[in-house]
C-alpha cells in the first residue's frame, strides 16, 4: 500500500465523521471497552482524535506523525479487535470500524 493511497483514502472518510453526534453509542456497544475502560477510551473517543487529527493538520508528513504517536502512545489502538458492534449501532451510520482499521493502516506505514 503506497502512502499516498493511503492518504487519498483516510482523507474522503472525513467528511461522514462530521456527522458524529458524540452519543457514545459506539463505545457502549464495545466489549473492548467494557473490559479496558480504563486504558482505552473506546471508539468513540478514537472517531473524535481521527477527526481532530484531520481537523488540526492538512499536511500528510505532520498528520502521519500525529497518528504515529496516537497509535503507538497514551491513545492506543490495539485494545480494538475489531468484533464490530460499535458500527451497526451509530445512529448516523458511520462506519466506526472503518476509522480504526485506519489508525491500524496508518501506523503500519511508520
Amino acid at each position: 500500500v503506497s502512502t499516498q493511497s493511503t492518504w487519498a483514502s483516510v482523507a474522503n472518510q472525513f467528511m461522514e465523521l462530521t456527522d458524529c453526534v458524540l452519543c457514545a453509542s459506539c463505545s457502549a456497544a464495545c466489549p473492548s471497552y467494557w473490559w479496558n475502560n480504563d486504558v482505552y477510551y473506546g471508539p468513540a473517543a478514537m472517531v473524535q482524535a481521527w477527526r481532530w487529527l484531520w481537523e488540526q493538520h492538512n499536511d500528510k508528513a505532520t498528520f502521519e506523525k500525529k497518528v504515529k504517536q496516537f497509535t503507538n502512545g497514551f491513545v492506543t489502538i490495539e485494545f480494538c479487535h475489531n468484533i464490530g458492534n460499535c458500527t451497526p449501532v451509530c445512529p448516523k451510520n458511520i462506519n466506526v470500524d472503518r476509522v480504526m482499521n485506519g489508525f491500524r493502516m496508518l501506523a503500519s506505514l511508520n
